[in-house]
């Protein structure tokens, strides 16, 4: 019998990116941010390079993962 394993969608990955940085309270917070972001950033490569996504949405994605995960740790370190 084949294991029925529950797929997440590539969004329940930014769900998840997105939680972690609204929820993190101090800089080491910032690790499970990081992580997220990174497994998030890529699926998305892997879906643009099987041609499932376009590189505009792929961009768009990635400059926001990277201007709020900066603007988050900024304000732990200033």
């Amino acid at each position: 019998m084949i294991s029925q394993t529950p797929v997440m969608h590539y969004l329940d990955y930014y769900k998840a990116w997105f939680n972690a940085l609204h929820n993190a309270n101090k800089l080491t917070d910032m690790k499970d941010v990081h992580i997220k972001g990174s497994t998030f950033m890529a699926i998305l490569t892997e879906l643009w390079d099987a041609d499932l996504l376009d590189i505009k949405i792929v961009e768009r994605y990635a400059v926001e993962i990277v201007n709020a995960t900066r603007k988050k740790e900024n304000t732990y370190y200033n």
